[in-house]
């Protein structure tokens, strides 16, 4: 293919080269050297404005199409269509108005796997993870059309399968056909995104206990007060402090502490289950918001809990919990928080190793028991 559009352009353009010197030359002569350049004059004068339009679009015409032999003309630039596309830095495509691949470069080659005879004539469905997203992607290609599209950051698959984040550009033009077509570049962010999405959960996650961080609750607890708040579903919110964990720290060294939490913190996982959030809220203190729990089977999970830990012969340690329902006068996460550490600190008071409920004033709940 290659071989034959070379062929096409050496025997091709200088015949178009050598028919316009022809022309040009024939016209200079005509006004120079002929001796009745008058009586000529006054011919052409004679001529309707139309014939001269002819002409003008004749010369255009030709000029345009040995321009588009050996150029593609894209928002205002020209492209080479041999070095400056193909051998691009930048993944890029061109497609026409039915989304039809008409173009492709050598890096878009290697990125996406493909040969360019199985890409070439093919709709860019082939290109989405699903016939579903390539629907969906079409509004994104109206906009480009339109020259209102700005970068959009989506999801695309290899010919191996594999899903990665691309950053998509277009811009439309219009080649010597006066077709629409556009040309796609196609950047390769799925280390970014990847490694965003990796940032984000380490920022939330409690590296020992692999447990949310308080700051995961900071971001969460409001949406999951308001919710529950609104639907009048039961929340309930424990808060949970290691018995003089301090001293076991001290005595048998922080190996032993850091398995302790780490014990206690599956412990809450299998108790709790799904439906609940489980946060290390800072040292040796954990927070856990129950979802769609009556507050006597909350009673009971945290009784479990106790009660499993404290006859764990290994760690020899107990744990002190405080209970808060959601209740009518709470107007944020905050004061359910702050009921149950009051609750905790009556436990702690009392002589640690028990479970103590803020029993005022019970959120009336129109959730099933559970």
């Amino acid at each position: 293919m290659f071989l034959k559009k070379i062929i096409y352009k050496i025997l091709i353009v200088p015949v178009l080269i050598i028919l316009i010197c022809i022309f040009t030359i024939s016209f200079i002569w005509f006004f120079i050297f002929n001796k009745d350049i008058k009586k000529d004059l006054i011919f052409f004068k004679t001529l309707h404005n139309n014939e001269f339009s002819k002409i003008n679009k004749l010369f255009k015409n030709l000029y345009k199409t040995i321009f588009n032999i050996f150029f593609i003309k894209y928002d205002g630039f020209i492209i080479d269509e041999y070095r400056l596309f193909d051998n691009n830095p930048v993944p890029m495509i061109i497609v026409d108005s039915h989304r039809v691949i008409k173009k492709i470069n050598n890096k878009f080659i290697e990125l996406f796997g493909y040969s360019k005879e199985e890409l070439l004539g093919k709709k860019t469905s082939i290109l989405t993870p699903t016939f579903k997203d390539f629907k969906m992607y079409n509004e994104i290609f109206k906009r480009t059309q339109e020259g209102i599209q700005k970068k959009e950051e989506l999801v695309y698959k290899k010919k191996d399968g594999t899903l990665f984040w691309i950053r998509l550009e277009g811009k439309s033009f219009n080649q010597g056909d006066q077709k629409s077509y556009i040309l796609w570049s196609f950047l390769d962010i799925d280390c970014d995104v990847r490694d965003k999405e990796k940032l984000e959960k380490i920022i939330m996650i409690d590296p020992l206990t692999q447990l949310h961080n308080r700051r995961y609750l900071n971001e969460i607890g409001s949406d999951i007060f308001n919710y529950h708040k609104k639907e009048k579903f039961p929340l309930s919110v424990l808060m949970i402090d290691i018995d003089y964990f301090k001293k076991l720290n001290d005595y048998y060294g922080h190996q032993k502490g850091d398995y302790t939490l780490k014990y206690i913190s599956k412990l809450m996982i299998d108790i709790f289950g799904d439906n609940s959030i489980i946060c290390r809220y800072g040292g040796d203190e954990f927070i856990i918001i129950l979802r769609n729990k009556k507050i006597d089977i909350v009673i009971n999970m945290a009784e479990k809990l106790r009660k499993v830990l404290k006859n764990n012969e290994d760690i020899m340690i107990t744990m002190s919990i405080g209970i808060a329902e959601i209740k009518e006068k709470d107007n944020y996460i905050e004061d359910t928080i702050l009921q149950a550490d009051k609750a905790l600190y009556i436990a702690k008071n009392k002589g640690r190793d028990q479970v103590v409920v803020n029993r005022s004033e019970y959120y009336l709940s129109n959730s099933p028991s559970t």
